[in-house]
């Protein structure tokens, strides 16, 4: 097969905000590869944040993301050697790392609201968003799911007296990767 680019299948956005970027990569093409690279959008322009010259790599972790403040979009590019010069191809798709914001109401509920990982979302990542909460702290329970195709939006309601709840999105990519949100929460009280 030709060269092409490789198809970007998770974002995973770690607490301290770095990104891990999951591809398929190009192997058994007919050119020479020289490498893939990496950008990321998150003011407005894309950059360049990495290369990999490595045609089996897979993952690339973008340190200093600041994917806990905003979604950051990324795209993968891949450059061949045709014999007379080197040739950066398009990127095929660009996906957003999930931007989570959790509201407290002070109701007894925690309002969930949540960016797509784009649009549509392919449909290789299944048909649901997955809710995931901790509590106690580093216990992570999936807790509800949300089709992809009706919203964005989920409300949690809180049936502990006083604690401090965090949560954060998920999406399982049918290639074997997921994708996480940033993680967001609050204290929150059961008034119900």
């Amino acid at each position: 097969s030709f060269a092409q680019s490789p198809e970007v299948h998770c974002l995973s956005v770690a607490p301290n905000g770095n990104v891990t970027v999951n591809w398929t990569p190009s192997i058994n093409m007919s050119a020479v590869f020289v490498q893939y690279n990496i950008y990321s959008n998150h003011t407005g322009t894309f950059t360049q944040v990495g290369t990999s010259t490595n045609i089996g790599a897979s993952v690339f972790i973008h340190n200093g993301a600041n994917a806990h403040l905003g979604a950051v979009d990324y795209f993968i590019t891949l450059t061949y050697d045709n014999g007379v010069n080197e040739v950066e191809l398009p990127a095929l798709d660009t996906l957003s790392t999930i931007f989570l914001t959790v509201n407290n109401p002070g109701d007894g509920t925690a309002i969930l609201q949540w960016s797509d990982i784009s649009t549509p979302v392919d449909p290789s990542n299944g048909q649901f968003y997955y809710i995931n909460r901790e509590y106690p702290v580093g216990v992570w329970s999936l807790i509800d799911s949300v089709l992809i195709s009706e919203s964005n939006y989920y409300r949690d309601t809180i049936e502990i007296c006083s604690a401090n709840f965090n949560y954060r999105i998920s999406l399982n990519h049918n290639a074997g990767c997921q994708s996480f949100s940033n993680i967001d929460g609050d204290l929150f009280l059961d008034l119900i």
